[in-house]
């Protein structure tokens, strides 16, 4: 109930707020002229609804004392943005402000440009860090984005056909990137406020009026991201990429990784990614890949179990199906597969990146005793058998290496008349539920944080692609 009365809120304040705080400063005026309109040299006659209107405001103001604090917090925004000679704050989504004054870098905390410093640390053999940052990738789409830009954060996360090329897509003009930018819990109340400064138009109206406080609670939803859709990053270079970037605390996202919470950000990291550090926090760096690793190594599980419940004791499982297994994990359940998702999404990827997929789980099925046949004479991948120990006992060690807290919804939800490491139908209907809820509390919060206007453009954007 609080969640939909935020989400009514917050969209009804994303056309009124701006308009109430014009006429509460001015209840007598005879004119619209809000400073988009003058701007736009749009400013027009009162009608005789607005001066309904504006009468309306007066009679209701000595009995509204309970809105004062959020009418007064929107009057100052008003105010301060109506005194900007730019007119950066009512910039179309996604266009550049022509005039807007360069970005000065932040003292102390001022980012390495990727693709001209060296890192920090040299990057670390494990598998999630050596084949998801790979820029050797044939793939591979590098970002080279300008990082004084945005405020600093702990690392960035690359992923979907933006970044990693894709069959069944442009392969010359490249497709909205998808990034999501990983920072500190006890940071992202100052990240979001620094956001709002350095870059006022990546946000809906509604939310910049709401201020950075109301964005940190709508993003704890779910899975616990804020997506500001359509946008333009600029790269180091000076040109612009449209982009889709997600926050994320490191909390939400070790949660996710670890535990299977919400198979949100968990299922996109089964995929290639491309995983990029900032600042000198080793220890963070390793828990996060840490927490990389363990969702990949239980995806690699969960997949070839998959198979193997599916697959008859005389047939074999073979490497494209396994591969098929692990990129689909995620998408069973998704509300958006059949409506704004294309249907061929999974073999795409496939297809396009199965180098990149067999370099990342390689190493961790060393670690599970599995391995592949005939990926080093150049076979089809339908025709490389997978080799595993396909006993109860193996199934039972494949269902160990999943997450504790998934595998315990498994067991609230079990029979009994099957062996947990063989019920196919539970481990579906547990995954699926869990997709389900996240991407809908994701989806729906996405009509909150972009706006009305920009979530419509994003959809159909989706349902064009997806019909394509």
């Amino acid at each position: 109930a609080q969640a939909g009365l935020t989400l009514i809120t917050v969209v009804f304040s994303d056309f009124l707020s701006l308009i109430i705080a014009h006429f509460w400063e001015n209840p007598r005026n005879t004119c619209l002229a809000h400073p988009f309109l003058r701007h736009t040299n749009m400013a027009t006659p009162a009608s005789t609804s607005t001066k309904i209107f504006a009468s309306t405001i007066r009679q209701l103001r000595p009995c509204c004392s309970s809105w004062m604090p959020l009418l007064s917090a929107t009057r100052s925004i008003h105010q301060a943005r109506s005194g900007l000679e730019s007119p950066r704050y009512f910039t179309t989504v996604g266009v550049p402000p022509p005039t807007a004054p360069p970005v000065p870098p932040i003292p102390s905390t001022k980012m390495p440009d990727p693709p001209t410093e060296p890192p920090t640390e040299p990057p670390s053999p494990s598998p999630s860090s050596s084949s998801s940052s790979s820029s050797s990738s044939s793939s591979l789409w590098p970002l080279h984005l300008d990082w004084r830009r945005l405020p600093s954060v702990e690392c960035s996360i690359g992923y979907g056909s933006g970044v990693f090329r894709q069959a069944g897509y442009d392969q010359v003009k490249r497709p909205m990137v998808d990034l999501v930018l990983v920072v500190r819990e006890d940071n992202l109340h100052s990240w979001h406020s620094q956001n709002l400064e350095m870059n006022p138009e990546h946000y809906s109206g509604s939310m910049r009026a709401l201020g950075p406080s109301a964005i940190g609670f709508v993003q704890s939803w779910g899975p616990g991201l804020y997506y500001n859709p359509n946008v333009k990053l600029e790269t180091a270079g000076g040109s612009f990429i449209e982009a889709k970037y997600g926050v994320i605390t490191v909390e939400k996202l070790m949660q996710d990784l670890e535990d299977w919470e919400f198979m949100y950000m968990a299922g996109r990291m089964h995929k290639p990614c491309l995983i990029e550090f900032y600042g000198e926090n080793f220890e963070l760096r390793d828990r996060i890949r840490q927490g990389i690793d363990s969702n990949r190594r239980a995806a690699l599980a969960a997949a070839l179990l998959k198979c193997s419940w599916s697959c008859t004791e005389n047939r074999q499982v073979d490497t494209l199906s396994l591969l098929n297994a692990l990129v689909n994990l995620s998408y069973g359940g998704d509300v958006r597969v059949g409506l704004a998702e294309n249907p061929n999404k999974v073999s795409n990827i496939v297809k396009s990146q199965s180098a990149e997929l067999l370099s990342i789980y390689e190493p961790f099925a060393q670690e599970l005793d599995i391995t592949f046949e005939g990926l080093d004479s150049g076979e089809q991948l339908q025709d490389c058998p997978v080799h595993y120990d396909r006993s109860p006992m193996g199934h039972s060690r494949f269902m160990n290496v999943l997450p504790k807290s998934f595998l315990q919804k498994m067991e609230a939800g079990h029979n009994g008349k099957t062996p947990l490491s063989e019920d196919n139908d539970l481990f579906d209907r547990t995954l699926s539920s869990i997709v389900r809820a996240s991407s809908l509390v994701q989806s729906g919060k996405g009509v909150v944080t972009a706006g009305p206007a920009r979530s419509a453009r994003y959809l159909l954007e989706k349902v064009k692609k997806r019909f394509s």
